[in-house]
């Protein structure tokens, strides 16, 4: 009896393992594959959010201009979003508030290019007049006006002067505020070409604005776009606190297509030349319009297909002063001066290009017409 007792045990030990251990093929394999998806699934969403978070963060590093008023939020190992001021729930199902700290949103940079209008645009160009990268002159209505206050002040840091004044006049504090200071506005030449004049108005940033930002960008070294951003502004207050003046003063170029082909180089409000030119031959026109040059050489190898289809090359074009894509003032060698020769460019002889040459800079205006 006693050996039938281990016996009937024995047998019902083996059956329990037995039962464990032939579970279906298919079904192993099932349980095993959405284990396996879960925890890919897991550490997949915790991999895209360490990304975006790692991505958003190398944007704004990147992009000198990227806002940084742009919020990237943190997540957990659910991949659930975790906000800087997050409550979390006791187990009384009490609130209880987070101590992480409150980001505090910081202004976003203050940023004018062509098109942009408003009191900023009337700001930047007033700095500019008192600099004297406008061919305008800009009086303050106060003689102790800073921008959105009526007050006295000598502070360095926070201040600056109209040229030769001696009076505060601007708050890098208030740059980026809607305030503007009131004064009045004139033509420093009276001589100043007529289209030079309808670039004007003092709320709108248009190709006279982008012209004296960028010529201004290259006496600064700061990288030529005619952008105004956060180095452009200080800068100019720098400039306008220290009375310093540009040194380049102010460029505008005028082509005329009407035979015979002309430049006349206008500087400060006087003609300094006026030159026969050639222009574009009908198959390759000069472009009309008002551009400003972007890029300059010294002497440069031009190479191109001309309209018959034959490759060209010239080395040692002078006085390179490229306005809009191809197309530039330059010297060229040439019998005769005064009708379109060229695929597009506004040839000088080499001695008028020479002269022609050190009153141009990034961002002087040619108006062809």
């Amino acid at each position: 009896m006693r050996h039938k007792l281990l016996f009937a045990m024995g047998v019902m030990l083996c059956t329990v393992l037995v039962g464990c251990g032939t579970l279906e093929p298919s079904s192993s394999s099932s349980k095993s594959g959405a284990s396996t998806t879960n925890v890919a699934s897991t550490v997949a969403t915790q991999s895209r959010t360490s990304n975006s978070a790692s991505t958003a963060s190398q944007s704004s590093v990147g992009n000198p201009r990227a806002s940084s008023s742009g919020k990237t939020n943190a997540s957990d190992a659910s991949g659930r979003s975790i906000g800087t001021n997050a409550s979390s729930t006791s187990n009384t199902g009490k609130a209880i508030r987070s101590n992480q700290p409150t980001s505090v949103p910081q202004p976003k940079p203050l940023i004018l290019s062509l098109g942009s209008q408003g009191p900023n645009v009337e700001k930047l160009q007033q700095m500019l007049a008192l600099t004297g990268y406008l061919p305008l002159t800009w009086t303050p209505t106060s003689k102790t006006t800073a921008f959105g206050s009526t007050q006295t002040t000598t502070s360095s840091s926070t201040t600056g002067h109209a040229a030769g004044s001696g009076q505060a006049l601007f708050s890098t504090a208030e740059i980026s505020t809607s305030k503007v200071s009131a004064g009045t506005w004139h033509w420093k030449y009276p001589s100043t070409p007529q289209s030079l004049v309808a670039l004007w108005s003092p709320t709108k940033y248009t190709l006279l604005t982008k012209s004296a930002v960028m010529t201004f960008e290259q006496v600064h070294h700061l990288v030529v776009d005619g952008i105004a951003g956060p180095q452009v502004f200080s800068a100019l207050v720098s400039d306008v606190h220290n009375h310093r003046q540009s040194p380049v003063g102010f460029t505008y170029v005028q082509v005329s297509l009407a035979l015979p082909q002309s430049l006349t180089l206008w500087h400060n409000g006087s003609v300094i030349l006026r030159s026969a030119a050639n222009g574009g031959i009908p198959q390759s026109p000069t472009v009309t319009g008002t551009y400003p040059v972007y890029l300059q050489y010294r002497t440069q190898t031009m190479k191109g297909i001309n309209p018959s289809g034959q490759h060209y090359s010239d080395p040692g074009v002078p006085y390179v002063n490229y306005f809009y894509g191809g197309e530039a003032v330059h010297g060229f060698v040439r019998a005769h001066y005064g009708y379109p020769q060229s695929l597009g460019c506004v040839e000088l002889p080499i001695a008028t290009a020479a002269k022609v040459w050190p009153y141009m800079h990034l961002g002087t205006l040619v108006n062809i017409t």
